[in-house]
């Protein structure tokens, strides 16, 4: 079968440079050079200077319009072949990238009424897509989801079978570009064997393909649409075996699969033994609190709440729910215990103020306090306001003495706070007399003294 798609370099050979510029204008070729003028914007001094493809478009359309639907392909090629260099050469925050998309609808359009055959067009439109890095060829799937002809699809479906048989395997496994092109074109020919009629031949394909390029997840998410519970199982097992430490997201990607199909399973014993990994793995709040909702299920939140508490103060776990192995710290990396982020955050959900002022007063003394500051100073506000008050004077000082103007923003937001304190446990006078030193103090900074100004003029003093 001959294809105008292998045939248009040849005629694209015959235009004329003078041809391409009386038909998309001399402002976007430049003359006897094969790229685009840039378009730019510059975010320093906002100078602009934008690409015009509204000539191009227009053109297109005109052509369009009296039917040259040949004329108008062999365009969009040229559009097609130059344009990725395009947009990699300037900077105008993509406005060019829109242009040349809408341009390229044009063509597609002109793909539907030209005497291609379906063959021809769904091969040029699908090339498009797997070549197109930045998104320019989106307007190709309203065009291809209108070609509905089984006979048509089976043989794309041979043709992306021997292209793919062609293309080689990834020697490493973060070889991440052919890993990636190959996904594509598999991804093209299982789409085309379900339009062709031929749904039988796509779980092979998936198996294979999740052995060449570690894409377990498109072979666990097809198991799971049939309703294959258990190899979906037996493959995201073996597929977080096989990768490893290599690709974390499509690790967690798996066992969040494993999780699905455990609950749909009713396994609430697979959920916990999952969540208590990933809160070994990551102990957040976020995480403890996944592990305690589906402890409620399996009817031990008390006993999963102490083992949590319990690696959080020391950095070791239990064999303990369904984890069968103690885990040690040590032996897993070297991570800082005990995590007084998160035990905070707990105490702060629990309401437990005093335990939040004792765990913060532990990090503070070995230096482990980060970015807790702010937090727990909201936390006491109540309980201990000396305390609150002091911590949000600390904060307002270290951002005032870094000298710029945004750190006075920031630092005079924490005054804010502090003077929220004071005014409700009637120290007023004692804020204001701590104001003039600050002031005082900081005289010779006269954006920070515009700053303070702006906290004064609220009227709560």
């Amino acid at each position: 079968m001959k294809s105008h798609g292998m045939e248009l370099d040849q005629q694209l050979k015959n235009i004329s440079w003078n041809e391409l510029e009386s038909y998309f204008g001399s402002r976007v070729f430049k003359r006897g050079e094969r790229y685009f003028k840039n378009g730019r914007v510059s975010h320093w001094s906002n100078e602009v200077h934008l690409a015009d493809f509204s000539r191009v478009e227009m053109n297109l359309q005109h052509l369009l319009d009296h039917k040259n639907y040949e004329t108008v392909l062999d365009l969009t090629k040229v559009l097609l072949e130059r344009a990725c260099f395009y947009i990699e050469s300037c900077n105008d925050d993509g406005d060019s990238a829109v242009q040349i998309s809408e341009c390229l609808n044009i063509g597609f359009k002109a793909l539907r009424k030209c005497s291609w055959s379906n063959f021809d067009q769904l091969l040029f439109l699908i090339n498009a897509q797997l070549e197109d890095d930045y998104e320019l060829c989106r307007g190709a799937s309203d065009v291809i989801d209108t070609i509905d002809d089984g006979e048509t699809w089976s043989s794309i479906a041979d043709y992306f079978y021997e292209a793919l048989k062609k293309l080689p395997h990834p020697e490493i496994k973060d070889d991440y570009s052919k890993r990636y092109h190959r996904d594509r074109v598999s991804t093209v020919l299982v789409r085309a064997l379900k339009k062709a009629g031929r749904p039988d031949e796509v779980l092979p394909v998936y198996e294979n393909e999740a052995k060449i390029t570690d894409s377990w997840e498109h072979l666990v998410y097809y198991l799971i649409e049939q309703k294959q519970y258990n190899q979906a199982r037996i493959a995201a097992e073996e597929g977080i075996k096989n990768i490893g430490d290599t690709w974390p997201g499509t690790i967690a990607s798996l066992r969040n699969s494993i999780s699905v199909i455990a609950a749909e399973q009713g396994d609430y014993s697979c959920i916990l033994l999952l969540k208590q990994q990933d809160f070994l793995l990551h102990p957040d709040f976020s995480s403890f609190n996944s592990l305690l909702e589906t402890a409620i299920q399996t009817k031990n939140k008390d006993e999963m709440r102490e083992w949590a508490l319990h690696f959080l103060e020391t950095g070791n776990a239990p064999a303990k729910g369904a984890l069968k192995e103690a885990y040690k710290t040590e032996k897993n990396g070297h991570r800082e215990f005990p995590r007084y982020e998160t035990l905070i955050s707990i105490a702060e959900k629990e309401k437990r103020v005093d335990d939040v002022w004792t765990l913060y007063q532990e990090a503070t003394h070995k230096k482990s306090h980060h970015h807790l500051h702010a937090q727990v100073a909201r936390i006491i506000k109540d309980q201990y306001p000396d305390e609150s008050i002091r911590i949000w004077k600390l904060l307002a000082e270290q951002h005032i003495a870094q000298a710029n103007p945004s750190s006075y923003v920031t630092g005079v937001g924490y005054l804010k706070e502090a003077q929220k304190i004071c005014i409700k446990i009637k120290r007023t006078k004692e804020w204001s007399i701590y104001i003039e030193q600050l002031r005082e103090a900081n005289k010779r900074k006269p954006r920070f003294i515009k700053e303070l100004r702006r906290l004064a003029d609220e009227k709560l003093l």
